[in-house]
């Protein structure tokens, strides 16, 4: 383990960074990294990769949060699909994941798949084909779920098909049995090209095209029903506010954010937030004209507390909601070639509740072939006040269909707020309580595994924080 101190005075700007990385795993086939993030669930990092394996097609595999235990618990054929993309949904014991291209021999253009937590049972749920385009063709990002139903997004095919662009991508859904298989939308010209994942908030479904807003190519934000109505188009990127956004959008409360990889200020990109009704579209930080230290983000941002973290093609970076305390983080300088983090990064920082965890695409460790990696950086804390947290109890845990938040001995809760975050640093639920015992619902979360739940008080500081188990 190496530890980093960078400070570095950039125009009005001074940033001092005090970070650690830990390489975890080094990968040992060429392009092994992969274009996919970290799941963790079950106190394990479960994750994909695009090339090595028993077919040299990818392999799906787990490893322990301090390196130990690595483990390839399936290796893809080619008929499986190749190129594993997003990262993994868990439920109920069973990983779900997608390939986002075929064989090159075969008519597979991606495929839906599931296996168990320990690598049995692998089948395919649906695989996607050229001979019929009108399902969708290459899914992009990840799966999320809402009962015994899976979403999804494709980049290509659909309803509006044309030779030449090879159809403008889907939004679908599937049981996780594989049965009932629909189209909920297919894009059009003028929003084409969905890239990343959708972000599921109760009943609607958030996502973002990368390419085709109402000016200069720059893409969408774009809101739907989880029943293939309502599809509303929230913002259009116009360069000046951003262009191309590849990754997904996270959510605080009623605020969306999310990063592009163009346009902004500098044309190298911005991180912004909006809410989720598509008023207040923000700027909060557009890259310094000039300056190496942010250079086309990469992958989404994860939301810690008050934090958003993200990526970019050179280093990662931290950036306050309100768009304020900005920080770098080099990993080209943490170590030398070929230990170097270096790297060109698909995917998303995965927390766990007390690190971030990465993995790169294709170059960075001990035989610069990918490397899997903890970040702990500085800013990375949870706060607490003066109040009395160890009589909050939360039950049962593990839980199911719903948890007990007890109080204890808090005098007064009135208009206390209860947030449970999800693995990827997502919040997915927000409810306020105002009694000494309060029943939470799970129906609505999307996915078994390792949650938190934070409680704030009327004033909005926070009071506790709990990891769950949702089975």
């Amino acid at each position: 383990m190496k530890k980093t101190l960078f400070c570095i005075g950039i125009l009005l700007i001074t940033i001092c960074v005090n970070a650690q990385f830990t390489n975890l795993h080094n990968f040992s086939a060429v392009g092994s990294g992969g274009y996919s993030s970290l799941t963790f669930a079950n106190g394990l990092l479960y994750g994909t990769t695009n090339m090595g394996g028993a077919n040299n097609a990818g392999y799906v595999y787990s490893i322990n949060t301090n390196g130990t235990g690595f483990i390839i618990l399936h290796s893809f054929a080619g008929t499986e699909g190749r190129y594993a993309c997003g990262s993994l949904l868990h439920d109920n014991g069973v990983l779900y994941g997608m390939t986002s291209q075929g064989d090159g021999i075969t008519t597979i253009a991606g495929t839906i798949y599931k296996l168990n937590i320990d690598g049995t049972g692998y089948s395919i749920l649906r695989s996607f084909t050229n001979n019929n385009p009108l399902d969708g063709n290459n899914p992009q990002g990840s799966l999320v779920i809402s009962g015994n139903t899976l979403y999804g997004m494709t980049r290509k095919g659909g309803a509006v098909y044309a030779d030449l662009l090879g159809g403008l991508g889907t939004i679908f859904k599937i049981n996780t049995d594989g049965s009932n298989f629909n189209i909920l939308h297919s894009f059009n010209f003028g929003e084409e090209n969905p890239f990343g994942s959708l972000l599921m908030d109760g009943n609607f479904l958030y996502g973002m095209t990368s390419t085709y807003g109402s000016n200069d190519n720059a893409g969408k934000i774009f809101k739907i029903n989880k029943d293939g109505t309502g599809y509303t188009i929230l913002h259009n990127f116009n360069y000046t506010n951003g262009s191309k956004p590849n990754g997904t959008l996270v959510l605080g409360g009623n605020t969306l954010y999310g990063m592009t990889a163009l346009g902004g200020a500098t044309g190298k990109g911005n991180v912004f937030k909006i809410n989720t009704d598509g008023t207040g579209f923000q700027n909060l930080f557009s890259e310094l004209n000039g300056s190496v230290n942010y250079t086309w983000s990469y992958g989404s941002l994860v939301l810690v507390g008050n934090v958003l973290y993200g990526k970019s093609n050179v280093n990662l970076y931290s950036i306050n909601t309100d768009g304020t305390g900005y920080q770098w983080y080099n990993w080209g300088q943490y170590g030398t070639a070929p230990e170097s983090y270096d790297i060109q990064e698909n995917g998303t920082l995965t927390y766990d509740g007390s690190a971030l965890y990465g993995v790169n695409n294709r170059y960075g460790g001990t035989l610069d072939r990918g490397v899997i990696y903890k970040f702990t950086p500085a800013n990375l804390s949870v706060d607490s006040n003066s109040l009395d947290s160890s009589s909050i109890k939360i039950y049962p845990n593990p839980a199911t269909e719903h948890i007990t938040i007890d109080c204890g001995n808090q005098i007064n809760v009135s208009g206390w707020n209860v947030k449970i975050i999800n693995a990827l640093g997502q919040q997915v639920f927000s409810q306020n309580i105002n009694q000494q015992q309060n029943t939470i619902s799970l129906n609505n979360l999307s996915g078994t595994g390792i949650y938190l739940v934070k409680i704030y008080d009327d004033s909005n500081k926070l009071i506790d924080t709990q990891k769950i188990i949702i089975k």
